[in-house]
């Protein structure tokens, strides 16, 4: 067929491998992990730099999150990027990751989900002895799906980070402190395209002991603050999360973090300035637990279970909490299955006399194969479908079926 003649020459042409440099970690490709073809390097070899690329077709049986008169339609996407790593000296070090991406409907009738989008991403990396730190900057432009209702809206991140860790001979010390601010470009369900966009400042600590190799037991206590550029519809607050957590290695391959305590908020006022609302404060316990484990090169089993406070479309607060299990598994030395299955329940803050809260319970699982089609060159294979169910708001089903060919030079 004619359509496939510009892939197959595109194959023929990438998977001449030149390999320039030492072996290199694998690059991310949207979010495809790829092995590089070369290390394309400059400065005696300090700088290397890797140029990646996606093309990708795609169909969608909901575009717009509804439960009725529900819009389907196939897509195509593609994506063009750079990912350059400068080692400054044995101590410091620079990234950058850019990339810049496109995604367009075949039926005008649903050009409104059309998105342009990309990333750019700058970091600092600095070690030395035992410490070590980062700073992070970054821009995105992308259309995700909500939390809270799945709808698939246009929005803007700029983000600022800076992160510290001091080990001692027994004690370890962590520090983070980030800047986000969020400017939505659409509307959806509940909001305007300006009422939500807002600033989150954000610090917090971890202070423990280590007692082993890669084990930490510690304390943590975590601050943000949350300010909407117009407050015509939500409530700026602050909020304080205080705990005990864990890191430790469970065996050879596999490792466990474990996180637990309480989140305590306070809003300018309650939702909609409405006293029957009664969510002028929120309290909510935390809970992030991750366990990782790789079996074999190319395998891993994971599991997350989660319980924190979102900021809400219907109340000052959303208390969010769910699980979801991700495997891999290797076929063959080139070849691999994956799949994942999560659950989340979503509650509204609102609890006065007569107020009739929101609450939405979403299931979502993926599944699919990829295929390793020579060095630099990853095809995928990938199907995700939910299932969100609201007492309020939308309740819809959604099934997104894909097929991506990532490339890295």
């Amino acid at each position: 067929m004619l359509l496939n003649r510009p892939v197959s020459l595109l194959l023929a042409l990438t998977c001449i491998s030149t390999v320039v440099g030492a072996e290199q970690e694998p690059v991310m490709v949207k979010d495809i992990s790829v092995r590089p073809m070369a290390n394309l390097n400059a400065d005696n070899g300090t700088l290397v730099i890797h140029p990646k690329m996606l093309l990708g077709v795609g169909y969608n049986n909901n575009i717009f999150a509804t439960n009725t008169n529900e819009k389907d339609d196939a897509y195509g996407r593609g994506l063009a990027g750079l990912l350059a790593d400068w080692r400054l000296n044995p101590h410091n070090s620079l990234a950058l990751n850019a990339e810049v991406e496109g995604l367009h409907y075949s039926k005008s009738e649903n050009k409104q989900a059309n998105m342009v989008g990309g990333l750019v991403d700058g970091d600092y990396k600095w070690r030395e002895a035992k410490n070590e730190g980062a700073l992070h900057g970054g821009y995105a432009r992308f259309d995700d799906p909500l939390v809270e209702t799945g709808q698939q809206i246009l929005r803007e991140n700029i983000v600022g980070s800076g992160l510290l860790i001091m080990q001692g001979a027994e004690m370890r010390t962590v520090a983070n402190a980030n800047i986000t601010a969020i400017n939505y470009l659409e509307a959806g369900n509940g909001f305007t395209a300006d009422s939500r966009d807002n600033t989150v400042y954000s610090a917090s600590g971890r202070v423990g002991a280590t007692t082993a190799r890669d084990t930490f037991y510690y304390g943590l206590v975590g601050i943000d603050r949350v300010e909407y550029w117009e407050q015509t519809q939500f409530n700026n607050s602050w909020g304080m999360t205080a705990g005990l957590g864990s890191q430790v290695r469970l065996g050879e391959r596999s490792s466990l973090t474990a996180e637990g305590g309480v989140t305590y908020r306070v809003y300018d006022d309650n939702f909609n300035k409405t006293a029957s609302n009664d969510d002028k404060t929120v309290i909510a316990p935390y809970v992030n637990i991750a366990a990782k484990w790789p079996w074999e090169s190319g395998s891993h089993a994971g599991l997350n279970i989660f319980s924190r406070l979102d900021e809400s479309l219907t109340a000052n607060a959303a208390w969010v909490y769910g699980a979801g299990l991700d495997g891999r598994y290797r076929l063959l030395a080139r070849s691999a299955l994956f799949a994942s299955l999560s659950y989340y329940h979503s509650e509204d803050s609102g609890q006065g006399q007569g107020v009739v809260v929101e609450n939405r319970d979403t299931v979502e699982t993926a599944g699919g194969v990829e295929h390793e089609m020579c060095k630099g060159v990853v095809g995928r294979l990938k199907a995700v479908y939910t299932d969100s169910d609201s007492e309020l708001s939308n309740t819809f089903t959604r099934l997104v079926l894909a097929a991506d060919l990532a490339i890295a030079f």
